[in-house]
């Protein structure tokens, strides 16, 4: 599957970058409610060492509106859009790579590969 993840050249997303966030900048309340729920509220696992991201690109445009793309296009902020199989096998278990929300999900970004990277468009 492909899943598209908002995030700079070093891999950080929009919320965990330690110089500058959607949180720092907009508010601790930024993206906190019914049309950007958190991951657990969805029942996301593994988000805490996992990566957040959307299985459509359509989904990133509707988390992040006009003002928060252009925030993110002005910080260096792009699209990646990984591949990853949604499951993989070890030690004779079938393992999950994703964990899906009804509008996010969360991936093991270590068992995905980068396929692009896309420009944010306004």
């Amino acid at each position: 599957m492909l899943v598209y993840r908002v995030e700079d050249e070093w891999g950080n997303g929009p919320y965990t970058r330690p110089d500058s966030n959607l949180i720092l900048v907009f508010g601790a309340g930024t993206h906190c409610d019914e049309r950007h729920p958190t991951n657990t509220s969805e029942g996301i696992l593994h988000c805490f060492s996992w990566r957040c991201g959307f299985d459509s690109l359509s989904k990133v445009y509707d988390w992040f509106g006009d003002v928060y793309r252009d925030w993110l296009e002005d910080n260096g902020f792009m699209i990646s859009v990984y591949y990853i199989e949604e499951e993989y096998f070890e030690n004779g278990e079938i393992k999950p790579n994703v964990s899906r929300g009804k509008i996010q999900l969360c991936f093991n970004r270590d068992k995905a590969v980068l396929k692009e990277k896309l420009i944010i468009e306004e």
